[in-house]
C-alpha cells in the first residue's frame, strides 16, 4: 500500500527519500476567554475523521487524507466545533507553474460520555486535488497516460460526513466521503482507463464496530468493519472490503500489538478492475512516546 500523504511523494519525484517533518503547527487561543482560535502550520486538515497511522487505511481515508501547511480559524464551545482553513494545492493546473489556494470548512458536535457518548460532523473541501492521494493519482495519470503534462485540468469539490456512538465498552462509527462533481475525463476517468467515456465521481463509505475488554490484566480491543466505494478503480480502491482486527496493550497504554485481516473485492474488468479477491493479514507493534 502506497501513501502519497507527504508532499514530496505527490509528484512521484526522487524526493521520496527526503527526510520530512510530518506535522509542526501552532494553535493560538484561550478557550477560557474566547471560543475562537487560530491554527498555523503543517498538519492533517479537518476533512473527515480517520486514524492518521492505521494498520490499513480505510477507503474513506484515501479520499480524505489532506496533509498540508495551512492557516485556519476555528471555534470550540459547548460541544460545538468548527473551522475554516486555507492551503496551497499540492499540484498546479496543467500548463501552469504555480499552485492555487484551496480551502475547506468543517462543523461538528461532540457529546463525550462513558455511559452514552456520540459525535457527528461534516466537512467541505473546495478542490479534492487537495487530498494527497487524489493529487498523486491525477498527476500520474496526466503525466503518463494522456497529455504528458503534469497537474490537473478541472476543479472538483468534495464533502465528508462522520458519526460515532459509544456505550461502555462498545463503539460504532460511520464515515462517508464523496466528490460533488464528476472529474474531468482527462484527470480521472470513470473506470480508471483512457477508454472511459466520462469522468469519475468517486465516493467511499464505511462502518466499523468495536468492543474493548480487560483480559490477561491488559486492555484488549476487537473490531469488525465493512467499507465500499464506487467509481474509484482509478484511485486504486477495491469495490468493497471486510475487515476484522484485534489489539492488546502489552506494556501499559503506550505499547500495543495488533493484527488485522482485510478481505478486498476488486472491481470487475468492465469497471476498471480485475475482479479478483485479495486477503491481507497484517501484524503490527506500535510504541508511543510522550
Amino acid at each position: 500500500e502506497y501513501s502519497a500523504a507527504y508532499s514530496n511523494n505527490i509528484t512521484g519525484s526522487t524526493g521520496n527519500s527526503t527526510l520530512q517533518l510530518e506535522q509542526a503547527y501552532a494553535t493560538f487561543g484561550n478557550l477560557d476567554e474566547s471560543p475562537f482560535f487560530l491554527q498555523i502550520g503543517k498538519h492533517f486538515q479537518d476533512f473527515s475523521r480517520y486514524e492518521i497511522h492505521p494498520i490499513t487505511r480505510s477507503l474513506t481515508q484515501v479520499l480524505s487524507e489532506t496533509l498540508a501547511t495551512s492557516f485556519g480559524v476555528g471555534f470550540l464551545t459547548s460541544g460545538f466545533h468548527g473551522q475554516v482553513y486555507a492551503f496551497d494545492d499540492p499540484i498546479a493546473k496543467t500548463f501552469h507553474t504555480s499552485t492555487t489556494t484551496n480551502y475547506g470548512a468543517a462543523l461538528g458536535y461532540d457529546a463525550p460520555s462513558d455511559c452514552l457518548g456520540w459525535d457527528i460532523g461534516a466537512g467541505y473541501l473546495y478542490n479534492l486535488i487537495g487530498v494527497n492521494d487524489v493529487a498523486f493519482i491525477v498527476n500520474q495519470f496526466n503525466t503518463s497516460l494522456t497529455t504528458g503534462t503534469p497537474g490537473y485540468n478541472t476543479r472538483v469539490g468534495g464533502a465528508a460526513a462522520y458519526a460515532d456512538i459509544n456505550s461502555g465498552p462498545f463503539t460504532l462509527g460511520a464515515r462517508y466521503t464523496t466528490a460533488l462533481q464528476r472529474f474531468n475525463i482527462l484527470d480521472l476517468p470513470k473506470d480508471g482507463v483512457v477508454t472511459s467515456t466520462t469522468g469519475a465521481k468517486p465516493w467511499a463509505a464505511g462502518i466499523q464496530a468495536g468492543y474493548s475488554f480487560d483480559a490477561f490484566c491488559k486492555n484488549n480491543n476487537i473490531y469488525l468493519g465493512y467499507q465500499a466505494s464506487r467509481e474509484s478503480a482509478g484511485l486504486g480502491l477495491p469495490k468493497y472490503r471486510w475487515l476484522a482486527g484485534y489489539g492488546i496493550d502489552v506494556f501499559g497504554k503506550n505499547t500495543n500489538v495488533g493484527i488485522e485481516w482485510d478481505y478486498d473485492k476488486a472491481y470487475n474488468v468492465a469497471n476498471g478492475g480485475n475482479n479478483n479477491n485479495y486477503n491481507l493479514v497484517t501484524l503490527r507493534t506500535a510504541v508511543k512516546f510522550g
